[in-house]
């Protein structure tokens, strides 16, 4: 279809020639390759925006449970989004049984969770524990918050 040389002149002349006559009307075929590469380009644009979306609503239910957690947990050697954190924000336990855990027992327990990988879990123990009573709790509704996570 198109012969000549791809330059940026030849493309405006193309162009132009689209908008006044409606020349060109017909696309080139595209490869196969080029096909699946665009799906899945595509897709992956679109599962890293879903993840993104997903990462900001758990942060912002995070901030009505623990509001003080992010900040807590920025000098420590994991993130918010680790599978242990996660965990322990949305499994069994309630804010309240974390900040009442003795140290040992949280140290364990985020030991057993995070599969020994830590290599000072008291430091994160403290940290979570300092976060759970320093955050701002809504009153009547933690109890609600915990049952939702």
């Amino acid at each position: 279809m198109f012969d000549e040389d791809k330059t940026d002149r030849n493309d405006a002349l193309r162009i132009a020639d689209f908008l006044r006559i409606q020349r060109f009307t017909t696309s080139p075929i595209k490869e196969e390759k080029y096909m699946a590469l665009q799906r899945l380009t595509r897709t992956r644009y679109q599962l890293i925006k879903q993840l993104t979306r997903t990462k900001q609503y758990f942060l912002k239910n995070l901030t009505y449970k623990c509001n003080t957690l992010a900040r807590e947990m920025r000098d420590e050697s994991t993130s918010l989004f680790s599978a242990t954190v996660i965990s322990l924000m949305t499994d069994d336990y309630t804010l309240d049984e974390l900040a009442e855990l003795p140290l040992e027992a949280f140290c364990d327990l985020l030991q057993e969770k995070g599969r020994g990988r830590f290599k000072e879990p008291e430091k994160i123990a403290k940290a979570i524990q300092r976060a759970i009573t320093m955050s701002y709790r809504l009153g009547t509704l933690h109890k609600s918050l915990s049952m939702l996570s």
